[in-house]
């Protein structure tokens, strides 16, 4: 099981808070298959690196089969990134001469 609660992450662009990830909320069941779909630039990338623990939310809670994990730059504790499995789809290019 792995359930986020009020999930943000941002950059900082001068005095203002740019959100990568506003309030994400979402529980995904184990063997539960789900599908991210959206726009380009909306997040998908940076809402699954954070799922996989390949990188930090600035806020919120991250629980992953019971446990919790506080999302934090200071806190690498990635010894649970065994339990997660990811399929990401990239653009196939062809070169042809």
């Amino acid at each position: 099981m792995i359930k986020l609660e009020h999930i943000s992450k941002w950059v900082n662009q001068g005095n203002n808070r740019i959100f990568l990830l506003k309030d994400i909320n979402i529980s995904i069941a184990e063997g539960e298959f789900v599908s991210i779909m959206g726009p380009s630039g909306s997040g998908k990338s940076t809402l699954l690196n954070v799922i996989g623990m390949l990188d930090t939310a600035d806020e919120g809670a991250y629980f992953l089969m019971i446990n919790r994990y506080i999302p934090s730059r200071k806190n690498n504790d990635r010894s649970c990134i065994n339990n997660i499995s990811a399929l990401f789809s990239r653009p196939t290019i062809s070169l042809m001469s």
